[in-house]
């Protein structure tokens, strides 16, 4: 299973799948290009968050779960070194992915503005975070 790990070498954040370094700005239509991070709330383990999840499913996917695995998981790496398997990263899309469906089978709807939520929710607490 490839394994995902992140250090920071002389001050800037690396990240690798396997031997590979991971590509920071990925070739996604209107994506926000920058620097990875984790350890907090924030676009920089966002990006991390959607350049992990593109080596489990497609972009659409990864662009509209990446806000809910950088809350879950990158933004509670670490500092300084972490590592995750890809079938830790596949595994909770497969599980997010189930939670969508299942919302969808209950007369809920798991879109676009459900995604603008989840997004609203960790500005709201990276403002926090900040504030602290």
């Amino acid at each position: 299973m490839a394994l995902f790990q992140g250090d920071r070498e002389n001050g800037f954040c690396v990240v690798w799948l396997d031997d590979a370094g991971l590509r920071e700005n990925p070739p996604i239509p209107d994506y926000s290009p920058g620097s990875f991070e984790w350890g907090y709330v924030g676009l920089g383990p966002t990006r991390l968050a959607v350049a992990m999840l593109l080596q489990v499913t497609n972009a659409d996917t990864a662009l509209l779960l990446a806000p809910a695995f950088m809350a879950q998981h990158v933004s509670k790496f670490c500092k300084e070194r972490w590592q995750m398997e890809s079938g830790v990263v596949a595994q909770w899309v497969a599980d997010a992915l189930l939670a969508a469906a299942a919302c969808e089978n209950e007369g809920g709807v798991f879109s676009d503005e459900h995604a603008k939520q989840i997004i609203e929710e960790q500005t709201a607490l990276r403002g926090r975070n900040e504030d602290s």
